[in-house]
């Protein structure tokens, strides 16, 4: 003869191991209102077989992403409404769709990184072209310190937040490099078009949208010095090569950040350097 469920009832060590928590965690629960025991006349405190349910839903809404507090809210909540529960799952299935487009889109970054860093000595000294897609890019620095304009440095710490989906890269305008300077870059995060957030995370007065282009590039190690040179011998090789070429600089020259190693004499940069170009 089958026996009704309420004919069972689990020992306080069998709820323990069937939800896989200890005894002083199933405690945890019962302060909280889940996992309430009955006090048998023989003294031991037994549980509804349902309560495995219960339990192990809650350590699937902790698994999706919900704090422990957050998922016995859930399941405690008087009045119960199915709609607010089916709100709540749906809110964190769009929270967890953005985590994992941004690890990758992390991914993403990473993987390239280490293509370039996996080729720098091979690659240093030679000249390629590639046509990068459109980027946003936020200017932070030129001459005055971000901290010095508070809505530029809020901006800033924003988009700091996003790295590496954003990354360092400084950049020498086409402007300068027509007067003359080649020492000095201003500071600067670029991000590829399609990851950036929202629109908070743009400003007319700071960012700047850069469109498919063709860019000249090759690797350049740059050595202690206060900015990033185009007269170290691989830049002054790539801007060589675009001259025999016939081709000119069509905008700004971007200094992607790659890798650093810093000793007790000297700080080394490593630098995949992005020249666009035109035909003249």
């Amino acid at each position: 003869m089958r026996k009704d469920l309420t004919d069972y009832s689990y020992t306080a060590s069998i709820l323990a191991n069937e939800v896989n928590i200890t005894p002083e965690g199933l405690r945890y629960y019962e302060k909280r209102g889940i996992g309430r025991a009955v006090k048998k006349e023989n003294g031991y405190r037994t549980y509804h077989p349902q309560e495995v349910v219960v339990l192990r839903l809650i350590r699937n809404l902790t698994r999706y992403g919900f704090s422990l507090k957050e998922a016995i809210d859930l399941v405690t909540c008087e009045p119960f409404e199915i709609e607010g529960f089916l709100a709540a799952l749906q809110e964190k299935k769009e929270q967890l769709r953005k985590k994992i487009m941004d690890s990758q889109f992390i991914l993403e970054r990473l993987e390239q990184q280490i293509d370039i860093v996996s080729h720098i000595d091979e690659d240093k000294g030679k000249v390629w072209f590639e046509e990068i897609p459109a980027f946003y890019y936020l200017e932070y620095y030129t001459g005055v310190y971000a901290s010095t304009k508070k809505k530029l440095s809020q901006l800033m710490h924003k988009w700091m937040e996003l790295m590496p989906i954003a990354y360092p890269m400084p950049i020498l305008t086409q402007e300068a490099l027509e007067k003359g300077e080649n020492t000095f870059a201003s500071g600067g995060f670029a991000i590829d078009m399609e990851k950036l957030p929202d629109s908070s995370y743009f400003d007319d007065e700071y960012c700047r949208l850069y469109p498919e282009h063709l860019y000249l590039c090759t690797i350049s190690r740059q050595v202690n010095l206060t900015g990033v040179s185009i007269n170290e011998p691989s830049v002054q090789k790539a801007f060589d090569t675009m001259r025999q070429m016939h081709l000119k600089v069509d905008g700004n020259v971007f200094f992607q950040s790659v890798a650093a190693f810093e000793s007790r004499n000297e700080i080394n940069m490593y630098y995949k350097i992005l020249i666009p170009v035109s035909p003249q």
